[in-house]
């Protein structure tokens, strides 16, 4: 960031790897500010369990296992030019003499999460009680607040002016249990139940902004523009298997999925101008959300089995471009 200082760019950046990745063609810049996250989440959560039971009297065979992935990205990715009126009428406190000027505000918050828990239950000869139950739990959320914006400042670029937000996050969750029991007697009950779950949250903030007072000048065009690409991907099943004379087996699966980003592009209270290009201010999101969930349940003995499955998605992603109180 620049913030409450004067800054004269004469000439034109070196293009590198690392610039051109950020920034495109660096070496038509002549002033470059960015900001850029990538937080990576990569977390796995594996759990099994095994019981059994042999004798001649009454034999309990239990297993059970759970496993949870609970997983937070809260960043703020600011790029910004502040404070900086301090010059007189007609001058400015940060030029570029030669090339244009790019202020970028990028993140790509990537979560991937691996969740499986499996049980098994054996009883063998005597009379008994089998149980199994398996359950996987997932959580996920993205929190980043990103803003590229001009504030209270005083800007001239010699070409072209980019103020640019973009976010390009990804959730991608599996999230599986199974559970399986069996009784090798005929006075025995066999039961099983397995669970699973996967819950994701997108609440972003993607700002772009020029404001409080600001005059910006740019010799080329003026882009103004905030992208969201966020995607969420949840896979969720789940299964239970029973065997034995009497017996019973459920299983579960349920995925939900809430985007509720706000994307903005704006200039407030402040001037904007291009001597020989168009100035476009923009905003867009391309948010996606996928969740399939499959639950199967089966008994092989006198009882029942049952299984159920939910998938829900929601969007409320309130995006606006605009221009207010401009002189």
């Amino acid at each position: 960031y620049i913030d409450d200082s004067r800054v004269t760019a004469n000439g034109f950046l070196s293009s590198s790897t690392d610039l051109d990745t950020l920034f495109g063609d660096s070496s038509a810049l002549g002033l470059a500010v960015g900001a850029t996250s990538t937080a990576t989440i990569d977390a796995w959560a594996l759990g099994a369990s095994i019981g059994a039971s042999v004798g001649k009297e009454l034999a309990i065979a239990l297993a059970g296992n759970g496993v949870g992935s609970y997983n937070t990205i809260d960043n703020t990715i600011h790029a910004y030019i502040a404070n900086a009126q301090d010059s007189a009428e007609g001058q400015y406190d940060v030029t570029t003499t030669d090339g244009g000027m790019k202020i970028v505000a990028e993140d790509g918050a990537d979560i991937e999460a691996v969740g499986f828990a499996g049980s098994i239950a054996l009883q063998f000869a005597a009379p008994g009680v089998t149980i199994a139950i398996g359950v996987s739990l997932a959580e996920n959320d993205i929190y980043n607040d990103v803003h590229a914006y001009v504030d209270q400042a005083k800007v001239s670029s010699a070409s072209a002016f980019d103020l640019i937000t973009h976010s390009d996050s990804i959730v991608d969750v599996y999230s599986i249990a199974a559970a399986v029991s069996a009784s090798f007697s005929l006075d025995a009950v066999a039961l099983s139940g397995a669970g699973a779950n996967s819950f994701n949250t997108s609440n972003k903030t993607v700002r772009t902004s020029i404001t409080d007072g600001s005059i910006v000048d740019a010799a080329g065009d003026m882009l103004i523009q905030a992208t969201d690409d966020s995607d969420s991907y949840a896979d969720v099943g789940s299964g239970a298997l029973n065997a034995g004379f009497v017996g019973g087996s459920i299983s579960v699966s349920i995925a939900e999925q809430i985007i509720s980003n706000t994307i903005e592009s704006y200039v407030d209270n402040s001037v904007v101008s291009s001597v020989n290009g168009s100035v476009s201010i923009l905003a867009d999101s391309a948010a996606t959300a996928d969740a399939l969930t499959v639950a199967t349940s089966l008994a092989v003995s006198i009882g029942g089995a049952g299984a159920g499955g939910r998938a829900k998605s929601t969007a409320n992603i309130p995006v606006s471009a605009y221009a207010s109180d401009t002189a």
